[in-house]
């Protein structure tokens, strides 16, 4: 799978690795609230975190479904 920078993350699935020594994770983002479109989260683990934190942090690639 190649690497690519994803420049804006939008809701869906993605794989994201914080450095370069660690494995890859599936996530899903998703928008906290309908009415406010930038307040996104990242869900993995049953773990949420807001996006805004992470999204300059480590390697995105998006997920496509098949």
């Amino acid at each position: 799978m190649h690497s690519h920078k994803v420049r804006q993350l939008m809701p869906g699935k993605y794989q994201f690795r914080p450095n370069p020594f660690e494995p890859w994770v599936n996530v899903r983002v998703y928008q906290e609230h309908e009415e406010d479109p930038k307040s996104l989260k990242a869900s993995w683990d049953g773990k949420a975190i807001d996006v805004e934190k992470i999204a300059q942090h480590g390697e995105w690639q998006p997920l496509f479904d098949d």
